[in-house]
């Protein structure tokens, strides 16, 4: 990981939070689909998970 990240790509590991309490596993995949649809900068119309800032 560390060779590819010296070489300039991002990282998104899959790994669920837990923090928002997901009742099922798809919220999980929601979870794991709105961050990376952060990292690649893509704005969404409606939230899949609560943002931190809000």
């Amino acid at each position: 990981m560390v060779k590819v990240k010296k070489a300039g790509a991002t990282l998104l590991p899959a790994s669920p939070a837990f923090y928002h309490e997901p009742k099922t596993v798809f919220d999980m995949v929601d979870f794991i689909v709105a961050r990376a649809l952060d990292v690649f900068g893509v704005k969404m119309d409606t939230e899949l998970v609560k943002r931190w800032d809000e």
